[in-house]
């Protein structure tokens, strides 16, 4: 699906990923930034978690955390409807793959995570 170059650029934003704690991009987002560096992040964790490594629980859990800032609902109304409909699709993608999971990740708690997507899915929503 993807070619070497692309695989070198996803192993990048891998490491990039794997290094940063949870807590210092709380901090990143949680100061008000430029709309599109919201964007940007949501989307290459989206191309890296959701479509490079289909691990979509990874996923979740880093839009979980960007939603739930005080400052995400500024930033995201600041992008265009485009960006806006783009991450709400990308939502619905994680909530397809999850309904539709056979995984052992999902199967366990799939209630507790369909629960967080709906939550997670209103603040996505214009």
């Amino acid at each position: 699906m993807y070619n070497n170059s692309k695989n070198k650029n996803m192993n990048k934003v891998g490491n990039i990923l794997n290094n940063i704690s949870i807590k210092s991009i709380q901090k990143i987002f949680s100061s008000l930034l430029e709309p599109t560096v919201l964007y940007n992040f949501l989307k290459t964790i989206y191309q890296y978690y959701g479509i490079f490594k289909l691990n979509y629980k990874k996923l979740l859990n880093y839009y979980i955390v960007i939603s739930g800032l005080n400052s995400f609902q500024l930033q995201y109304n600041l992008l265009d409807y485009n960006e806006r409909k783009e991450l709400y699709d990308y939502i619905q993608v994680i909530k397809s793959n999850v309904i539709g999971s056979c995984n052992d990740d999902f199967n366990h708690d799939k209630d507790e995570i369909m629960i967080k997507i709906a939550q997670v899915e209103t603040l996505f929503i214009d």
